[in-house]
């Protein structure tokens, strides 16, 4: 499967792959239950999109988030959830999303 992640940098590093409860961000308050426990498994995972238009709607849409877009190999056996153009990656260290990327290109070429 292949999936694109908004990049600040050419080529990516770890800090790019970061997800969202690494960069020290938690659901809102006020959550509990399995709502909670789903909310929490959604900030650990790698946040992805599905397609190359998905990535570069997003680019547009939240500039500051990355200026690039990699295009990643996700492995079969990674668990991979959410639907539409939106991804959640599952239980991947920054370092081993990194061996993954097949090519890192800049928004505004995708933009053409």
């Amino acid at each position: 499967m292949v999936l694109y992640r908004l990049t600040r940098s050419n080529p990516p590093s770890e800090q790019d792959f970061l997800s969202a409860w690494d960069l020290g961000r938690r659901p809102p308050a006020g959550l509990s239950g399995r709502d909670r426990i789903r909310q929490e498994e959604a900030y650990k995972a790698l946040s992805m999109l599905r397609t190359l238009e998905a990535a570069l709607r997003y680019a547009r849409k939240y500039p500051k988030v990355g200026s690039f877009v990699s295009k990643v190999a996700i492995p079969a056996e990674v668990r991979v959830t959410n639907g539409g153009d939106h991804a959640n990656v599952h239980g991947v260290e920054p370092r081993l999303a990194l061996t993954w990327v097949l090519s890192t290109t800049p928004v505004s070429e995708g933009m053409k």
